[in-house]
């Protein structure tokens, strides 16, 4: 059994038709016979009854075409598609000097599904105004406007914080009686 092509590279959800042809003893053709498909690792990559491969993980598996008894094989490679871009949320907040707000970043690869597990690294143009962590954490330490930046895979996305000064929460008044006058 011949497979054509005999090695397949794919991105996460991609696929890829090949093809299955029986041969007798002296590399003919033969018409008209079942094959079976198999693939010997489902968590990478599944094939069909028609032979139709569709990547599901990064990874390698073969996968193996039968006709009576005899195998044709195919090398499946599949990688993470490439990043496409990244959103930050929410895409502008305010937070007090003092406090913290936590953003978040989706990550979608160059079909537009998201990308679980991608490491984001984060970073604020004004550090002095407002610093954030590596899981997203704002946090105000000045009054002043910051970018703030999610990046991975050569791709960004930024929200916009602004800082104030929290707002006075009440306002004490007490009265005193003036000292005695003229001594």
């Amino acid at each position: 059994v011949t497979v054509d092509p005999a090695t397949v590279s794919l991105t996460t959800g991609g696929t890829q038709q090949i093809t299955a042809t029986p041969r007798d003893a002296q590399g003919n053709p033969l018409a008209d016979r079942a094959v079976t498909w198999e693939s010997q690792n489902t968590a990478v990559a599944t094939v069909s009854p028609a032979g139709l491969i569709t990547a599901v993980a990064p990874g390698n598996t073969t996968v193996t075409a039968t006709s009576e008894g005899k195998v044709g094989t195919v090398t499946v490679t599949v990688t993470a598609p490439a990043v496409g871009s990244i959103s930050v949320s929410p895409g502008s907040a305010t937070v007090y000097v003092a406090a913290t707000t936590p953003l978040t970043a989706t990550v979608r690869d160059v079909n537009n599904l998201v990308i679980q597990g991608t490491t984001v690294l984060w970073s604020s143009d004004q550090p002095e105004t407002a610093s954030v962590s590596q899981s997203g954490v704002v946090t105000g330490l000045a009054p002043g406007a910051v970018m703030i930046t999610a990046s991975a895979g050569g791709k960004a996305g930024t929200a916009a914080i602004t800082v104030q000064l929290a707002p006075v929460a009440s306002v004490t008044v007490s009265l005193t009686k003036p000292g005695p006058s003229g001594s």
